[in-house]
Parts: C-alpha cells; sequence; structure tokens
C-alpha cells in the first residue's frame, strides 16, 4: 500500500474542517484506503456532512454502511451510483431507501441542502 494511504496518512491529507469530500477509485487503485483510515478519518473530520465515494463492485474499498458507520456528522451518502440521506438513530447510522434515478440525474442544491455540496457534485455524472 502507498504510504500516504496507510492507516492514518490520510489524516494529513484532509482538513479538520471539511464538510463535504468527493473520492474516486479506479480499478488501477490498488492503494484505495480501507479498514481503520476510514473510521480515522472520520474521528477527526467531525463536521463532515456529505460524503461520495465511487469505487468498483470489484475492488471494493468498503461496504455501503462501513462507510457511515462511524461518521456521526454525515447526512448525505453517494456511493458508487446511489445516494443516500443518513440519519443518526440511538448512535447507529440509518440509511434512507436510495434516491429515485430521476433525483440523482436531476439533483439540485435543494436535494442536497447545502449549496456547497451540490457544486462537489455539479458536472460530474454519475452512471445509473
Amino acid at each position: 500500500m502507498a504510504g500516504w494511504m496507510r492507516s492514518g496518512a490520510l489524516n494529513a491529507f484532509i482538513p479538520e474542517r471539511a464538510t463535504a469530500l468527493r473520492f474516486a477509485f479506479d480499478h488501477f487503485s490498488a492503494h484505495a484506503p480501507r479498514g481503520r483510515c476510514w473510521e480515522e478519518l472520520w474521528a477527526r473530520v467531525t463536521n463532515l456532512g456529505f460524503l461520495w465515494i465511487a469505487d468498483m463492485l470489484g475492488a471494493r474499498i468498503a461496504d455501503t454502511h462501513e462507510l457511515v458507520a462511524s461518521a456521526k456528522s454525515l447526512r448525505i451518502l453517494g456511493h458508487r451510483e446511489l445516494f443516500y440521506d443518513v440519519e443518526h438513530k440511538n448512535g447507529e447510522a440509518v440509511l434512507s431507501p436510495p434516491w429515485l434515478p430521476t433525483k440523482i440525474t436531476f439533483r439540485s442544491v435543494e436535494d442536497f441542502g447545502n449549496a456547497d455540496w451540490e457544486w462537489l457534485m455539479r458536472g460530474h455524472l454519475v452512471l445509473l
């Protein structure tokens, strides 16, 4: 694994005050972070409200629920081609059913509830 992707090292590249992140990994991302490095990042980036991660089914970095389990402030998760609203109940992250394809395709600021989060995804095609 590349040195910067080792557990904990990802923290050096993400500011603590980040409220939204977008990651894309492809077939050649053999060094994509896995395991505890995500939990460590979420523990440090406590204002993260939006996350979108595109990984490949054959080279998953995490299951969808694993991405939200320790992200206490997360409100929207995009994982691959699907988006979910995230609620936190009794200390557990609960995912909504996936957004409808029309909502994903024609997503707006109102859908995200935050102009910056919508801007982060604007112009990025999500293949359904």
